[in-house]
């Protein structure tokens, strides 16, 4: 699992950590489609996607409206229930053919336990998610059609995009996860293309080299 040592939550905690972490993890196999979890769902552990990606829906939304976030390799997710013991908030389903390594809340528990500052290193997990979450409400917030499709790029980017700055999303997509119409989604691409910040393929979009930084 030396993806998840590379990028995401596990890459900034100290090195004897992450292979605490990783040592007690078991790891499952999704085909896509295939439920991690759904809201209401009793306390679980934590996830790491190692290989395919992930899709967080609010379900209480509108089904072609749900979707709130993609997570790729070293997305960590499941952080909330896992921490506080509460029911699943999210519908959390593979969106392609994936694996993922999976700490339970007992191994979650056994860890911090053991090594006290672990819960300063899931802390920093549930800040990077939270400022994940925000970012999505201030770009849902802005007026400008632009302005709002190039923020949602800027967060997927963050979990979701290969060393190539691609982002494996669609229009339809991103239309769900800005709340925007998918022909308003369209021109607004169209001008970022036009200013040279994307490169727009099919189901996929470049965010070209030295534009802007990921959230």
């Amino acid at each position: 699992m030396k993806v998840l040592r590379r990028s995401g939550w596990l890459s900034t905690t100290p090195e004897d950590f992450g292979r605490a972490v990783l040592s007690r993890c078991d790891e499952i196999t999704l085909q896509a489609g295939e439920p991690v979890y759904r809201a209401g769902d009793s306390t679980g552990g934590i996830y790491g996607v190692v290989t395919g990606r992930v899709e967080l829906h609010l379900p209480h939304l509108r089904e072609d409206r749900s979707l709130t976030h993609i997570g790729g390799p070293g997305y960590w997710f499941g952080d909330l229930a896992a921490v506080s013991g509460k029911p699943r908030r999210f519908d959390v389903r593979a969106r392609d053919d994936s694996r993922l390594a999976r700490l339970s809340r007992a191994e979650i528990l056994r860890l911090t336990g053991e090594m006290p500052e672990g819960w300063r290193y899931l802390a920093t997990m549930m800040m990077s998610n939270l400022e994940l979450a925000l970012n999505y409400v201030e770009a849902v917030k802005a007026k400008d059609s632009v302005t709002r499709v190039r923020a949602v790029l800027r967060n997927l980017a963050t979990h979701c995009g290969n060393d190539d700055g691609i982002v494996g999303v669609s229009q339809d997509d991103l239309a769900a996860l800005a709340g925007l119409s998918r022909k308003t989604v369209n021109s607004a691409m169209k001008r970022l293309e036009g200013t040279g910040e994307v490169t727009v393929s099919y189901r996929s979009v470049r965010i070209n080299p030295g534009v802007w930084a990921p959230a």
